[in-house]
């Protein structure tokens, strides 16, 4: 099982490559930071209100290669 450490590092390089930048959001998804997925170059949300294990999942599953920008 990944650490959160190495999840973040793997969420960041999927992002990176697919155009995206994750960021912490400003809410929290019962009881836990958000967080979501911005187009890298004019900051516009595409994915939001994930926590940071389903952000994981959508980066593992090719959810986010989907919205690559």
């Amino acid at each position: 099982m990944y650490t959160q450490a190495e999840a973040r590092k793997e969420i960041n390089k999927i992002s990176k490559d697919n155009g995206l930048t994750f960021k912490r959001q400003n809410c929290t998804i019962n009881g836990a930071q958000g967080y979501m997925f911005t187009n890298r170059s004019s900051g516009s949300r595409v994915i939001e209100n994930c926590t940071f294990w389903s952000a994981y999942e959508n980066c593992m599953s090719g959810y986010v290669q989907e919205h690559k920008q």
